[in-house]
This record gives structure tokens, sequence and C-alpha cells, in this order.
């Protein structure tokens, strides 16, 4: 009985002395907290920096041990990795300072990027040619546009930026 009255003191004054003190204001006005949407973005965050490591870890153990992933997995490696690319990118050109991690985190994706790039181009070979139409002796040949985007950098003197560029031809 000694035991449980001890137990039920201790229980007692820990619940008093861990309890939340009651709020008091600063006298500014206007709250100040983010609110619901900021709050959901810490598990969306939570879960892509999951998948990232995940992704890192299988194409890191299927180099390792020779393995080729299939195209659905490329397909959803760009579909992760290409957004995040892009954020990157743009929180590089618009910051003023240099951020090392924001660097390293967009060259990580770029490498995630570029290995779901590379998955489909290994299967491109095995993917069966599309039916040609027969030619005619007298047709004029068919147009062929060649469309390409790459990363760029545009030196202007101190208003210099990283980017992306276009080119064509037709």
């Amino acid at each position: 009985m000694r035991k449980a009255i001890i137990f039920g003191v201790s229980a007692a004054l820990g619940v008093a002395l861990l309890a939340p003190r009651g709020a008091r204001a600063c006298g500014r006005g206007g709250g100040g907290y983010p609110g619901a949407p900021v709050y959901a973005l810490g598990p969306l965050v939570v879960g892509l920096a999951a998948t990232d490591v995940v992704l890192t870890l299988w194409d890191t153990g299927s180099m390792v041990a020779g393995h080729r992933n299939s195209i659905g997995y490329a397909v959803g490696e760009l579909m992760v990795a290409t957004p995040q690319v892009l954020l990157g990118l743009a929180g590089l050109s618009s910051s003023s300072g240099s951020s090392s991690f924001l660097a390293g985190y967009t060259l990580w994706m770029a490498a995630l990027t570029w290995h779901g790039i590379w998955t489909l181009w290994l299967h491109a070979g095995e993917m069966p040619a599309p039916a040609t139409p027969a030619a005619d002796d007298g047709a004029t040949p068919a147009l062929s546009a060649k469309v390409e985007i790459g990363p760029t950098y545009v030196p202007l003197g101190p208003l210099a930026h990283p980017g992306f560029g276009l080119t064509a031809r037709f």
C-alpha cells in the first residue's frame, strides 16, 4: 500500500509540475502564428525527404549489384526529383548569398533526375521502333523539329544568373 501511495503522489506532482503554463499575451497583437497550411507542409517535407533517401539508397544498391531498374521506377524517380531540382535552382537563383545546403540539395536531386533519365535511356534500346509510314516517291519529307532544354549561365556582370536554356532546330 505504501508503494501505491508514493507512486500516486509522485504521479500527481509530476503532472502538476510539468503541466503547461497559462498563455500570456505579448501585447503586440496579430498572433504571428503561421496557421494550418504551414503546419501541413511539415509532414509533406518529411515524407518527401524520406522518399529521396529511399530512392538514393535503392539507386546506390542497384548500381552496386548491377541491377537495372524498370521504366516505371525511372518515371517515378523523375516525377519526384525533377520538381525538386527546379525548386532548388529557383532557390539558388533568387538567393542573394550562397547557400551550401541548397546547392548540395540541388546537386542531390540533379543526380536522382539524371539517374532516372539514364535508366530510361538504357531501356530505350529495348523498345520496338515505331512503325514508319510508307514513303511515296514524289512526297516531300516530313519536317522534323528538335527541341532541347538544358542548364545555362547568363553572365551579365552583377546580374549573372544560372537557369535553363531552350534551343530548337527546325
